[in-house]
């Protein structure tokens, strides 16, 4: 991903991060992928009132009878309905999340173990189930193991990019790109102390309606527009960006702001010009930053 005004790291950063990130994507490929997704699914459709304990016992099953815990028979009942989208990004997201991130920090061997020790220790905390949010802005805080976490809303209409700048934060070029169904969660390390957890929200019409039941939580909002679309007042983009950012859960938070595409055409709008366009509320003034960037690079460039 190319961008205006970005910094860069040492060289040795740079390859002990890129080791570090091939290493804990290879271990969740392997180790933890398979049984958070059948997890996933299990509790989609049993919706336990108590998502860390139904992991325990899905968690407790897999190690009698791993892959067998859902029934093939029972899949085909897995559909995306409306409601079936909210109880997995208001009550399950939270939980998964919260666990993988303990298991990048820690990698362990024994990953059932890990995962059913973490989501006891779950149970007791006050802030991770949905009903039990405070009013208050989410601070940035530390875990257990002095990990600070900072949870940011990847936000833009369907086809602006978000995607795909996930991916180059990854290193993946895909030519590609498939439209977010829900929601897609991404873990970045910035060095041992600090974990950046991206919501990539699908921009598709469907999707948009469970935006707001992230806008609580993150401490700050990546906005992706398509800088080679028509910026006008009665443009669905623009509308989409003024529905959303006038949302008071996000109002006064950081915000940055993605002019992407700007590979397609000598027509692309710069920053400045996304600037004029936008309608960006007064409260993102002093909290603002746009960058010029083209999401997908192919590899030999």
């Amino acid at each position: 991903m190319k961008a205006h005004n970005t910094t860069s790291l040492h060289p040795t950063q740079s390859t002990k991060l890129a080791r570090r990130k091939q290493e804990t994507y290879a271990y969740f490929l392997e180790k933890v992928d398979p049984i958070l997704g059948e997890c996933i699914t299990y509790l989609l459709l049993e919706q336990p009132p108590e998502i860390p304990q139904g992991m325990i016992q899905f968690l407790n099953k897999w190690k009698e009878s791993p892959h067998g815990v859902v029934p093939s028979e029972a899949l085909p009942g897995i559909k995306p309905k409306k409601e079936m989208k909210l109880f997995l990004a208001t009550n399950i997201s939270p939980v998964i999340t919260k666990l993988a991130n303990r298991i990048a920090v820690k990698l362990p061997t024994d990953v059932i173990a890990f995962m059913i020790e973490e989501l006891e220790r779950m149970k007791t905390e006050d802030n991770l189930l949905p009903e039990a949010k405070k009013e208050e802005k989410p601070a940035t805080k530390a875990t257990e193991s002095g990990l600070q976490t900072v949870q940011i809303a990847v936000l833009g209409i369907g086809g602006a990019g978000k995607t795909s700048i996930m991916n180059a934060l990854q290193g993946k070029f895909e030519p590609v790109v498939k439209p977010t169904i829900g929601f897609r969660p991404l873990s970045l390390m910035l060095g041992d102390k600090a974990m950046v957890k991206l919501y990539d929200l699908g921009g598709g019409k469907r999707i948009r309606d469970i935006w707001d039941q992230y806008y609580h939580d993150v401490h700050g909002i990546i906005y992706v527009v398509d800088s080679t679309e028509t910026l006008e007042p009665d443009a669905e983009q623009i509308q989409l960006f003024a529905q959303s950012l006038n949302h008071p859960s996000l109002k006064g938070k950081p915000l940055l702001i993605f002019a992407n595409k700007q590979d397609r055409t000598t027509e692309a709008k710069s920053a400045a010009q996304l600037q004029d366009a936008l309608p960006i509320p007064a409260e993102y003034q002093d909290k603002l930053f746009i960058a010029e960037c083209s999401a997908y690079v192919p590899p030999e460039i």
